[in-house]
């Protein structure tokens, strides 16, 4: 499948079952988030899973999660020191 066709398809739940997620599914996406590319590779993230009822209802009240089984939080943690820079490239910062 082609990427635009993939984009093209995606589409937001806001309804849910009530159904937990299976263990081997909640692994197999937790794998692809931690394989997927950042930038310069320095891979910042941190992903939390949230399935206890009291924290997700305590999540909900800052980030409507549509009465989901599971949230997972994405924390980026940004490196207090920079990574040394290869000679003879040059470091762009956009802020």
């Amino acid at each position: 499948m082609e990427f635009l066709e993939l984009a093209k398809r995606r589409y937001s739940a806001r309804s849910y079952s009530g159904k937990k997620v299976e263990p081997e599914k909640l692994d197999y996406i937790l794998q692809a988030a931690h394989v997927a590319p950042t930038a310069a590779n320095l891979q910042p993230v941190h992903l939390i899973v949230v399935q206890e009822e009291d924290g997700l209802e305590k999540f909900g009240k800052g980030a409507n999660i549509y009465g989901a089984p599971l949230a997972v939080i994405v924390l980026s943690a940004i490196p207090t020191k920079r990574p040394p820079v290869p000679s003879g490239t040059r470091r762009h910062a956009f802020r």
